[in-house]
């Protein structure tokens, strides 16, 4: 229960950090820069549809499908977000299915 709630700060950090960035309040440390080749070996890597992406992860399937055709760039809190489903995305799946 304890390392749960650790993700949970962590996560929350990080989404006050992503804000503070929007709002010109701080600046990013790393930009990473996904295209939609990314996007799509990030979800086949996982061996997901793009609507599983969708709903595991809380997104839009429409938006998915988007970025995968190349038709909108994801923005700079998604690419954060996708670099972390990339790098850890039971851990992703497990902090949204926590709320």
């Amino acid at each position: 229960m304890q390392r749960k709630r650790k993700l949970v700060r962590d996560l929350e950090a990080g989404l006050k950090e992503i804000a503070d960035i929007m709002d010109g309040k701080a600046k990013p440390q790393r930009i990473h820069d996904f295209r939609a080749a990314d996007v799509s070996a990030v979800r086949k890597t996982l061996g997901l549809s793009q609507a599983d992406v969708a709903a595991r992860f809380g997104l839009n399937l429409r938006t998915v499908q988007d970025w995968e055709q190349g038709r909108v760039t994801p923005d700079q809190p998604a690419r954060v977000l996708l670099k972390v489903i990339a790098k850890s995305p039971r851990m992703v799946a497990r902090a949204l299915a926590a709320e």
